[in-house]
């Protein structure tokens, strides 16, 4: 993605009919998924004995969990622990906005995430032993930051054939914090230059390598704090750009453009690429067996399941950031991909395709959650921290209406987490896709309809020294107006007689009794504007005698209708509810219009249906609907309450009867 920051590259695409582009690509293995680990594998401080004999931290907080596939990228979810609890670390899991750092979570046998922490107030060393030779010229050391930040750290590596060596030490600087845009929070990643290890991504060098029996890291402890590690990991990152023949991506959001709703069903971005090796002395591209025989050798590419591609564009000019002279250029990143097939030809061509972090959410069933009240960015935030997602992030307005809070909402089984992510945002309007930085981006309904500033102009001439950059306009119209969706069920029984089975039923109709609370004046009707907003509300005063699907109040059960009070017709557009705000500042009153609204106010309240409710008011759009209205001049009938004004309309007449 072309970073709005870039003036220079963008003056380059904007100014020059004629750009040199090159692409490439990075491979990135991961050792602790192609070797063949056990728990014996890796060693580290014993678990604290409690008085009681037992080791409960074995089981909430395994050593063995750092060396698993697929670790979150980022610290934020914190487990609690007694005596690592402080005030503000907890907030209101159901709203919509959860604004703080990390997410707070209790740690169970059953948990689905685990991560490790060391004994209180203590530090640690933990070592990995592989069964065979690996080569890395990346480390990786992530942190569960939310407890505590090591004030030092080292990292050490045995050398095959020889004794351990320090590879790199530093403090606690070298670890990223929390922060606004910050995904890699606790990540602490080393870096091989050729002859040393940095911290400084911009002198690794993808084409030198070290060779490695075993790693070990030793950290210093922080006083009544734990320390949280959530991966351990050598990488081994290999620039396969020489043998790129092509490449293409599929970047969608939708699934199709001529749906009914603003979004389809939410799609992984894929990548399709080509690869080759006409080296004739050997194959230089091979299948992976995690067989412990099976030598690693850094001039090969192995190809193998759920490793990384990063695919990237070279754009040559004289202000790139990278290289040196006339071979100035900058990197743009196409993305983080997930290798999911590949087919090899007889002359060692390799066609993948791969996908983007949705893969992972599509390989993964969701643990049981059950979710009641909370906002639709809540459910998204629990699913995806229980199974150590951390990578996502939420896009909205402040105020936004679209975002519902369901009564209730739970996962299925026989669903993946990305099958779960798909119905939910149908349900909601909402847009999921994974950006080129591998994070999971949600754009609620309120915020992909918001104005915002252009990033990039289109022109069909030259203009300011911006030359023409549209080739050809192809407008397609969708008659959605003159669509027709028809919601049908079958039918249970079968019909053998002589007419034909019907094929669709209606849905049922709702009739409520309802008595009059307050007097209703003929007057009294609301006023709108041009955007068909209330600018006067005026409401009729209801007492059903049936309760609705909603804890059981009494109200009617449409948000919208029409009410029929002696012989005039009325219509409302309406439900008023009362609701004692979360945040403690009183009593509100709103007018609900649809089920997202209720969904989405519920979740503003304290929780309990004495502190959501309606309140009876009915708001009138029309007065004499259907022509049912009084003489002209008059919106409607004066409709009284009660018992008095239907006793006052009778005339008494005294009767007596003679002998």
């Amino acid at each position: 993605m072309l970073q709005p920051s870039n003036t220079n590259l963008h003056n380059v695409l904007k100014q020059n009919s004629s750009v040199r582009v090159d692409s490439g690509c990075y491979v990135e293995y991961n050792m602790n998924m192609l070797t063949n680990l056990t728990s014996s594998s890796i060693t580290g401080p014993a678990y604290k004995t409690f008085d009681n004999g037992r080791q409960p931290f074995k089981k909430l907080f395994p050593i063995e969990t750092i060396i698993k596939p697929f670790r979150p990228n980022g610290a934020g979810i914190k487990y609690a622990i007694f005596g690592d609890m402080t005030s503000g670390d907890y907030r209101n899991p159901t709203s919509i906005d959860y604004n703080l750092n990390y997410r707070y979570y209790y740690p169970g046998l059953d948990t689905y995430y685990k991560y490790w922490v060391s004994n209180i107030g203590e530090g640690g060393t933990i070592a990995i032993t592989y069964p065979k030779t690996i080569i890395a010229n990346k480390i990786v050391l992530k942190f569960e930051i939310s407890h505590a930040t090591p004030g030092t750290w080292t990292i050490y590596g045995t050398p095959a054939g020889g004794s351990e060596v320090t590879l790199l030490s530093g403090t606690s600087s070298d670890i990223p914090a929390f922060g606004s845009g910050v995904y890699n929070a606790g990540v602490l990643t080393i870096y091989y230059t050729g002859s040393a290890w940095t911290t400084n991504a911009s002198l690794h060098n993808p084409d030198a390598y070290v060779s490695l029996t075993s790693i070990k890291t030793t950290f210093a402890g922080v006083s009544s704090k734990f320390i949280g590690v959530i991966e351990f990991a050598p990488i081994w990152v290999k620039d396969i750009s020489s043998n790129v023949v092509d490449f293409s991506i599929s970047k969608t959001s939708s699934s199709t453009s001529e749906g009914q709703l603003p979004i389809g069903m939410v799609t992984a971005n894929s990548l399709s690429l080509n690869i080759n090796s006409y080296n004739s002395t050997s194959m230089d591209i091979l299948n992976y067996d995690r067989d412990n025989s099976f030598t690693f050798n850094a001039n090969k590419i192995y190809m193998y399941k759920q490793i990384q591609l990063k695919p990237y564009f070279k754009i040559y000019h004289s202000n790139g950031a990278y290289g040196s002279g006339s071979d100035k250029y900058d990197r743009i990143d196409q993305g983080i991909f997930y290798v999911d097939s590949w087919e090899t030809s007889e002359f060692n061509d390799v066609s993948i395709t791969a996908l983007d972090a949705a893969k992972i959410l599509q390989e993964t069933i969701p643990p049981t959650i059950l979710c009641e009240n909370y906002s639709a960015t809540a459910i998204f935030r629990r699913l995806l921290d229980n199974i150590g997602f951390t990578s996502y992030k939420f896009n909205t307005i402040s105020n936004d209406q679209s975002i519902i809070s369901p009564n209730y909402w739970w996962s299925d089984d026989n669903k993946t987490v990305w099958q779960c992510i798909q119905e939910l945002c149908t349900d909601t309007q909402m847009l999921a896709t994974v950006d080129e930085n591998g994070i999971l981006q949600f754009y609620s309904r309120d915020y992909l309809y918001t104005t915002r500033s252009d990033v990039w102009e289109f022109t069909s001439e030259t203009h300011n020294g911006i030359l023409p950059n549209i080739v050809s306009l192809n407008k397609k119209d969708v008659a959605s107006a003159n669509q027709v969706v028809v919601r049908w069920r079958s039918a249970v029984t079968s019909n053998y007689e002589r007419n034909s089975d019907i094929i669709w039923k209606s849905d049922p109709t709702l009739l409520t009794a309802a008595g009059l609370v307050l007097d209703l004046n003929s007057t009294d009707v609301s006023t709108y504007d041009s955007n068909g907003n209330a600018t006067l509300s005026k409401y009729v005063y209801l007492e059903p005698i049936t309760s609705n699907l909603y804890e059981n109040q009494q109200a009617l059960y449409s948000f919208n209708g029409y009410l029929v009070i002696e012989d005039e017709i009325i219509e409302y557009d309406a439900i008023q509810y009362q609701y004692n705000a979360l945040d403690n500042s009183g009593i509100n009153t709103v007018d609900i219009k649809s089920a997202s609204d209720l969904f989405k106010y519920r979740g503003l309240a304290k929780v309990g249906s004495e502190n959501f409710k309606p309140t009876g008011a009915y708001r009138i759009k029309t007065r004499g609907a259907f022509g049912t209205g009084p003489v002209s001049g008059n919106p409607g009938y004066p409709h009284r309450a009660g018992t008095d004004a239907q006793l006052n309309s009778w005339t008494v007449k005294e009767v007596v009867f003679k002998n």
